[in-house]
């Protein structure tokens, strides 16, 4: 089963003063030119730029480049490599030192960056965990013991949406 998706002509309406009637090329019934609005003029360039014949889609009837007959080429998927694992190395471990917590921030955030195809690692609740475990320390302890308690009264199916 194939589709072809097309892309709807640019129609773009402004109030005019009533003219003759126009043949292709803009000239008149009476044999005389007119000279296209700037509205008009906005709308054909647009449509030729995008390749957009009006009534047609993209392109023309058939699509851009793309010959009567011929379906048109689905994207491609590409598959996510079996292979993918964690990379990198772990950030050293916060105790609490404010000193050092712009650097936690920084080095956590990278390393969840550069993993972010393996699998989990686009999960918020994840995320959390794995700073958590990072977070050791008499001034630390506490607060990481209650995040890690307030996360595990979170709902995986609907409290675990990555943001956008």
């Amino acid at each position: 089963m194939s589709t072809t998706l097309t892309q709807p002509t640019i129609t773009v309406q402004a109030m005019t003063t009533t003219a003759p009637t126009t043949a292709a090329g803009g000239t008149t019934a009476s044999g005389t030119t007119t000279t296209p609005t700037p509205t008009e003029q906005i709308t054909t360039a647009i449509n030729k730029a995008l390749q957009r014949n009006p009534g047609s889609g993209p392109g023309g009837p058939e699509g851009p480049g793309n010959p009567a007959g011929q379906a048109a080429n689905p994207l491609a998927v590409v598959p996510q490599a079996a292979d993918v694992h964690l990379m990198g190395s772990l950030p050293a471990i916060f105790s609490g030192n404010r000193s050092e917590a712009n650097n936690f921030i920084n080095r956590i955030q990278a390393y969840i960056r550069l993993n972010l195809e393996v699998p989990g690692f686009t999960l918020p609740m994840k995320k959390i965990a794995l700073t958590l475990t990072l977070m050791q320390g008499e001034k630390v302890a506490s607060w990481a013991n209650d995040m890690g308690q307030a996360l595990d009264e979170l709902d995986p199916l609907t409290d675990n949406i990555p943001a956008l």
